[in-house]
């Protein structure tokens, strides 16, 4: 079976990510006294980036960044009371909200509204019915069933029920 070389992990940006096995085999090649260029050429790394796993105590820890406050924060709550009486217009908002104070552009409001538009969205597609004339659609029912005909062992057995025509239903 043949080995597949893993993939190599990216941040945000694109750039290789150190992982905690690489940083492990870092500093168990280095222990086994292999210079850091021949770390570095064997596990396809800068020597850069051997130099600092081997400076550091710790594996590097990767998390979700720490949300930075938005200049529209403070008018989240307009924003989700109006956007809805507008049909969503992030444009309109973004006039509405310059007379109250927004120091902003309108590209932030526009990236404010868009979850907003997206979440009506979503439930609108959700709870679409799907509707048919009166005479159109028929109704069936499929059932399986073991019947015992005096035999030790039943007989397998499928039923198709079919329904009533939704235009001879009484109403």
């Amino acid at each position: 079976m043949a080995e597949e070389e893993a993939l190599p992990v990216t941040d945000w940006r694109g750039a290789d990510v150190l992982t905690y096995d690489t940083w492990t085999q870092i500093r168990a090649l280095h222990r086994q006294g292999h210079s850091i260029r021949q770390v570095a050429r064997g596990l396809d790394v800068s020597r850069n980036t051997v130099r600092e796993a081997l400076r550091s105590a710790a594996p590097p820890r990767y998390g979700p960044r720490v949300t930075r406050p938005s200049v529209v924060d403070p008018y989240r709550a307009y924003l989700t009371e109006r956007a809805p009486l507008i049909g969503y217009n992030a444009w309109r908002l973004y006039l509405e909200l310059q007379p109250l104070g927004y120091p902003g552009k309108y590209e932030v409001v526009k990236r404010a509204v868009r979850p907003l538009r997206a979440a009506v969205q979503q439930a609108a597609v959700a709870t679409v019915r799907f509707e048919t004339p009166p005479g159109v659609q028929w109704q069936a029912d499929w059932s399986t069933a073991r019947v015992d005909l005096g035999g030790s062992a039943g007989c397998p057995c499928s039923r198709w029920s079919p329904g009533i025509p939704a235009a001879s239903m009484p109403s």
